[in-house]
């Protein structure tokens, strides 16, 4: 019998003064997430949504997302944001840059998420220390 890995959902947090902005881009808190699943994160943000490999993170943590930056599905180079509010974003650094399928492929090293649970995310999807000098 295999083993059902278990599913840790992260909501995206979405700032109530931005709800009416993101609902028209197909944004809603049910649809606004990120998973993650043994070596899999999934994470969607209305229509878009993309999985990665646990293993191509190379870090994860509490970071700031600009003001000038915006909020909603962004995409500057090297960089994919999905954002609803300012406050509780985390960036993840990728080891290689990956493809994200959105209108048109986009290549990042970086991917910064607002969520309502930024440390327990960052714990799901970061190996502890000792695991990684093992490995």
């Amino acid at each position: 019998m295999v083993a059902k890995k278990k599913t840790q959902r992260f909501d995206i947090l979405i700032s109530p003064a931005w709800r009416p902005m993101l609902r028209v881009l197909g944004v809603k808190p049910e649809n606004a997430y990120a998973e993650v699943t043994g070596d899999e994160m999934h994470v969607r943000f209305g229509r878009l949504s993309h999985t990665f490999s646990v293993d191509a993170i190379e870090t994860a943590s509490i970071d700031d997302w600009p003001l000038w930056a915006g909020i909603g599905p962004r995409y500057v180079p090297g960089t994919v944001g999905f954002v609803g509010t300012f406050i509780n974003t985390v960036l993840v650094k990728f080891s290689e840059p990956q493809t994200v399928r959105a209108v048109f492929p986009m290549r990042c090293n970086r991917l910064y998420l607002s969520l309502k649970e930024p440390q327990k995310f960052i714990a799901a999807v970061t190996k502890p220390v000792a695991a990684a000098m093992a490995a």
